[in-house]
């Protein structure tokens, strides 16, 4: 079997061809060289004379200290978008057939593919390369630490590539599969934080079968996750959290996280290889699974649906989220979530069993801000979730040849952008319940937690909103749904992760004052935005710089929300090429040829008068 075969170079000559990725890489280099400038010049700034070598070797530590939390950031957030398609894509355009038919054999498919999409996510890495030979210069970082780091990076990317890969395989839009690799990839990284929580509160129970559940069920499955999380590694093995470079990290610590992560991700391989083809011929052979499926829920879906009549847009959404999935989705999708729950449901029960044990009740404030952190986790996932689906909304319509029978009828583009709206909301409404739910247990302390659920559910429904509305702009704009999953994600993170960073930097080099990021840049923390209403309720009135950047970011993603939508409806009919209500001349134009009436004729002015006998 030739390890590049056909696959791989057809994967690499469409890549070449996509300008996106080459401004990727320009941006992520312009990055780096703007991060290590700030870097140079905040450090720099202390200095009256010229730089000492110790200065230097701090600049490089803080250098590297921030690339390599960046590298790995740009790995884990690209990659499942990246590869979740490779499969999916081509079962979306019925051109997966095409290879089944030839004889390529299911490991050459699936290895040329996966090895493409890594080799497009490492030319965005390395992108990053120049930057870094400029701070070797300087000394203070070990060659050896750079070489696991790099390690690290290309078997995270591995292993990340492999599951988004096998997830594509069993869905049959990329839409959905971007969107099951990236929720994937983010419990992957905070599972292992709530199943230590759970282990530390339930560690003082003797009870026989807590003392089981924790040493051959939680504990084992902890140290499985952690071995193979690559922020654990960072942060155990690479001193990226507070250590001095060189001197904490610990090379045995980083290489047994490649290697379990290697060995992950050949298991995962070896199931995509497995079923990618029984996969796709065993949906293909059912066709009547979805009137099968509608015709068992059909009942409980008219129950719930909206008059078509009225909102058919809306209706249609609901009406295709109430149908049952496939058996084998239906039981991934239960037991992913299953997990979260009892991850979330012990972590709150052993708070209050911890207090029990102790002789005394946990008060108010522990139970509560346990319930934050919770929230806010699961929170944040779902905005993010529902972001990535509103960018398929309209992009999957043109995908599936349907967009173009939707702008055929009657209904304005404030219908159907309120329709997809409000069907993305009523797709996630377990999800944001759930969330709201979690603080609201508080209830078995004090009523305050009521004003703290619905401050929650306030701010989880602001950003959620703004989140749904940028999706569903880049779903308008951009033709394929991964580059609309892409481009969403990418504005989220900016406008949440990248930019309160830099502008934090920035800051502090040319005021060496904390204002200006308070004033302008925490608001648009999303994460704030939702704790802020349970830090409230747990420890009383917070500072001035929180309430502030509380109400400012309330401001901000409610302006950008509205401002989003506003532009969604104005400029509908123009991105889709249509004419508008207000201007029908293009609409009311008579027909002719063979369309125009026999018995009409138009006039000079266009208007249509009888013709004569």
């Amino acid at each position: 079997m030739p390890a590049l075969g056909p696959v791989f170079r057809h994967e690499m000559i469409a890549a070449g061809r996509k300008t996106r990725y080459f401004w990727i890489r320009a941006l992520v280099g312009a990055a780096m060289l703007a991060v290590l400038a700030l870097i140079y010049a905040g450090v720099s700034a202390y200095e009256q004379s010229t730089l000492s070598i110790r200065t230097l070797a701090e600049i490089t530590s803080a250098f590297y200290t921030s690339a390599a939390w960046l590298t790995m950031g740009a790995v884990l957030a690209v990659t499942p978008v990246v590869a979740a398609g490779a499969i999916a894509t081509e079962r979306e355009r019925r051109t997966i057939e095409y290879l089944f038919a030839t004889d390529l054999s299911n490991a050459e498919i699936v290895l040329d593919k996966l090895l493409a999409r890594l080799l497009t996510v490492g030319k965005i890495v390395l992108a990053a390369a120049p930057v870094l030979a400029i701070f070797r210069l300087l000394g203070g970082v070990p060659g050896e630490l750079l070489l696991a780091h790099a390690a690290l990076l290309a078997t995270t990317g591995a292993l990340v590539a492999s599951y988004a890969l096998l997830t594509g395989a069993y869905h049959e839009r990329a839409r959905d599969a971007a969107q099951r690799a990236i929720s994937g990839t983010v419990a992957f990284l905070i599972l292992p934080g709530f199943l230590l929580a759970a282990g530390a509160f339930l560690s003082p129970v003797q009870r026989p079968w807590v003392v089981w559940l924790s040493e051959w069920v939680l504990q084992p499955v902890t140290w499985f996750l952690l071995l193979i999380n690559p922020v654990a590694a960072m942060i155990q093995g690479g001193g990226l959290l507070g250590g001095n470079l060189g001197v904490d990290f610990d090379s045995s610590v980083v290489f047994k996280t490649c290697g379990a992560q290697l060995g992950v991700t050949a298991v995962l391989l070896a199931v995509a290889v497995a079923t990618v083809r029984r996969t796709h011929l065993a949906a293909a052979g059912a066709p009547g699974h979805a009137k099968k499926a509608a015709g068992k829920k059909g009942a409980a879906a008219s129950a719930t649906r909206s008059p078509y009549e009225l909102r058919p847009v809306l209706w249609k959404e609901m009406y295709a989220a109430s149908l049952p999935k496939k058996r084998g989705a239906a039981i991934r999708h239960r037991v992913g979530v299953g997990v979260l729950v009892i991850a979330i449901a012990a972590t709150l029960v052993g708070v209050i069993a911890s207090g029990y044990l102790f002789g005394g009740r946990v008060d108010f404030e522990d139970y509560m801000l346990v319930a934050c952190g919770l929230a806010t986790a699961v929170g944040s996932v779902v905005v993010l979730a529902m972001g990535a689906r509103a960018a398929g909304l309209v992009s999957y319509e043109r995908e599936r040849e349907t967009w173009l029978s939707l702008l055929t009828t009657p209904l304005t583009g404030a219908e159907i952008v309120a329709g997809k709206m409000g069907g993305n909301f009523y797709n996630f409404r377990w999800g944001l319940a759930g969330a709201v739910a979690i603080p609201l247990t508080a209830l078995i302390y004090s009523p305050v937690a009521i004003p703290a659920a619905l401050g929650f559910a306030l701010s989880l429904g602001i950003v959620s909103l703004a989140a749904t509305a940028v999706g569903l702009a880049a779903s308008l704009r951009i033709g394929s749904s991964i580059k609309a999953v892409g481009v969403t994600i990418a504005i989220m993170l900016a406008i949440s992760a990248v930019y309160p960073v830099l502008l934090g930097m920035l800051t502090g080099i040319l005021t060496r004052s904390d204002l200006l990021f308070e004033l302008f840049g925490l608001p648009a923390v999303a994460p704030v935005l939702l704790a802020v209403p349970m830090l409230l309720a747990a420890e009383g009135p917070p500072d001035d710089e929180i309430l502030f950047a509380y109400a400012g970011g309330t401001l901000f993603y409610v302006a950008l929300g509205a401002a989003v939508t506003a532009a969604n409806i104005r400029h509908f009919d123009r991105i889709c090429g249509r004419a508008t209500r207000a201007n029908p001349a293009a609409a009311s134009r008579p027909p002719s040829g063979p369309d125009q009436r026999p018995d009409q004729r138009p006039d000079a002015t266009g208007a249509t008068t009888p013709a004569p006998a």
